[in-house]
């Protein structure tokens, strides 16, 4: 049973802490937009030289040539139309003859109510080649993970598993964006590639995460990169909001600052119209060491 009336009386009871979490997160947005701003003002080689003074090992990004090129701290949009029939026509313009692929995943997890462990593992793609002339594909390919085939890190949750269903699945949408760009490696229009997720996954850095778990994700995504470096095919990992602090870790670090744990860059980064995007950066964290046998590097836009 929920009573309204004592939950409003003990949300009450703490306005002022609300009040006061709120205004911090205030101040010090307006604190790091005032520091983005005057970081703003130096050029690319000015910031980096910065960086490299302020001896921070993972600055969290660094600046790209977008940086010198825009004057502004966004990137703008500057296409405009009268209604929906003329941007979708702006759009089949920009992709006509441009294949795009993505792959997404989706899983069962093995339930207590049943005393044998099993989960089942999907992966969907979607190939549009955007070409009247051909085809579009979509399919899916589905697994089955029986008892033995769950991992060690998932003993101490009762033979119940997750951890072992999340990694198959996060492999197998990896999987299946590799197969795809081998194929297409000698295409005469390269395609662009989705992912479901970030490219840089922090998560598989942290220390509660097993070390056998931790090299498998980060083992699949350095392949992944690779791949498109190889076969020079861009890939893009797409998420629908970002808590990162990539920008703010920059800013931090160039301006002797305490990273904040109460804002992330999507409140530094504010965008003031549809359309418009942050300069691309260089993301620069922890788990980037996995990648340093390539020459990829990955870009973070907002």
């Amino acid at each position: 049973m929920f009573s309204p009336e004592k939950a409003h009386a003990a949300l009450c009871a703490k306005r002022d802490r609300f009040v006061g979490f709120q205004d911090q997160a205030r101040q010090a947005s307006e604190q790091y937009r005032t520091a983005f701003a005057a970081l703003a003002e130096q050029s690319r080689a000015e910031i980096n030289a910065v960086l490299a003074a302020s001896r921070t090992a993972y600055p969290g990004a660094y600046p790209t040539s977008e940086h010198d090129t825009y004057a502004e701290l966004s990137v703008p949009f500057r296409q405009s139309w009268q209604n929906h029939e003329e941007a979708r026509a702006w759009a089949m313009g920009v992709l006509t003859g441009v294949p795009t692929f993505a792959a997404d995943g989706s899983q069962i997890q093995a339930q207590r109510d049943f005393s044998v462990p099993v989960a089942v593992v999907q992966v969907g793609w979607f190939e549009n080649p955007h070409d009247d002339t051909r085809p579009y594909t979509k399919s899916v390919q589905v697994e089955v993970l029986s008892p033995d085939e769950f991992d060690e890190a998932d003993a101490g949750e009762g033979g119940f598993p997750s951890t072992e269903v999340n990694v198959r699945r996060f492999t197998m949408e990896v999987e299946k964006l590799i197969e795809y760009m081998q194929a297409q490696r000698d295409a005469p229009v390269k395609p662009l590639c989705f992912l479901d997720g970030s490219l840089v996954l922090s998560f598989a850095a942290q220390n509660k995460m097993p070390a056998s778990l931790s090299q498998r994700y980060i083992a699949t995504i350095c392949r992944l990169l690779v791949v498109s470096e190889t076969c020079q095919i861009p890939v893009i990992g797409y998420i629908d909001r970002s808590y990162a602090k990539d920008v703010l870790s920059m800013v931090a670090a160039a301006r002797g600052m305490a990273i904040p744990t109460n804002i992330s860059d999507a409140t530094l980064l504010r965008l003031e119209s549809w359309g418009d995007r942050s300069h691309a950066y260089i993301s620069v964290r922890v788990m980037m060491v996995c990648c340093a046998s390539t020459k990829t590097r990955i870009a973070r836009v907002t």
